[in-house]
C-alpha cells in the first residue's frame, strides 16, 4: 500500500488527513505501487520561495508536483511530492464561494494528477487533468469544486451581456 506523508506548514486551512490519503491511494492505484507519496500544505511565503526556487517565477502559484523516477525504486523511495498553498484555497474558495478545504482538496488531486504525468500546457492537455481531478476526487468520495463559478467571472459577464441583447 502506498504510504502517505503528510506535512502541514499553515495555520489558515484544517487538512483533513484522511481525505488527502484517500486521494494519494485513489492516485497510486496502479500508477506507482507500493512507494511514498509527500504532501505538504504550505502558506504563503513558503509557497513563494518555493516557485521562485524550482520554476524561477516569481509570486503565489496554488500547486507545484515533483514526480520522481520509478527506476529501480524500492518502497522506501518517494513516487513524488505535491506542495499545496493554503492562502490561495482560502482566496479562491471565498471567490468561488466554496469552503476552503474543498478548494485545497482539489489543488492535491491536481498535483497528483501531475504525479502520474499529466500536464496542463493546452486545452486538451487541461480537459485531460481536470477529468483526472474528477475521477480521483469522486473515488475519494469528495467533492469537486472545480465547476463552481466566480461571481462576476466571465460567464457571467456572458450571461449579463446576453440579457441587455
Amino acid at each position: 500500500m502506498t504510504r502517505v506523508e503528510i506535512s502541514n506548514r499553515q495555520k489558515l486551512v484544517s487538512v483533513p488527513r484522511a481525505a488527502v490519503r484517500r486521494l494519494a491511494r485513489a492516485a497510486a492505484r496502479g500508477a506507482w505501487g507500493d512507494r511514498t507519496i509527500s504532501i505538504a500544505v504550505v502558506d504563503a511565503a513558503e509557497m513563494i520561495a518555493l516557485n521562485r526556487r524550482f520554476t524561477g517565477r516569481d509570486g503565489l502559484t496554488d500547486v507545484l508536483a515533483f514526480a520522481y523516477p520509478g527506476d529501480a525504486a524500492g518502497p522506501d523511495d518517494p513516487a513524488g511530492e505535491v506542495i499545496v498553498c493554503a492562502a490561495v484555497a482560502v482566496r479562491e474558495a471565498q471567490a468561488r464561494r466554496v469552503e476552503p478545504v474543498h478548494e485545497l482538496l482539489l489543488y492535491v488531486a491536481h498535483g497528483l494528477a501531475h504525479l502520474r504525468g499529466l500536464d496542463d500546457s493546452t486545452p486538451a492537455e487541461r480537459r485531460r487533468i481536470r477529468a483526472c481531478e474528477a475521477a480521483l476526487l469522486e473515488e475519494a468520495g469528495l467533492p469537486n469544486v472545480r465547476g463552481c463559478r466566480r461571481p462576476g467571472g466571465a460567464s457571467a459577464r456572458r450571461t449579463r451581456a446576453a440579457r441587455r441583447s
